[in-house]
């Protein structure tokens, strides 16, 4: 897998899409990004959501070797 920053365009949220979520989902903008619950709000597509989920979750740097080989 190639690694991922958060400057890569999949990092990037969809103010049109974010705008009516804000007070419905309590969302919070810190330094320019949307959380929920202190996570990032992805607005990208499915593709893009597996992407960041892989890069940050199922990296050995991350100490998680991914759902498959969880026991």
């Amino acid at each position: 897998m190639e690694d991922t920053t958060p400057e890569d365009p999949i990092y990037r949220q969809n103010e049109d899409i974010l705008r009516p979520w804000v007070d419905v989902h309590r969302l919070k903008k810190l330094e320019g990004t949307w959380y929920k619950d202190g996570q990032r709000v992805v607005t990208g597509g499915l593709h893009d959501k597996r992407t960041i989920i892989e890069a940050h979750h199922n990296s050995s740097v991350y100490s998680h070797p991914g759902i498959a080989r969880t026991t």
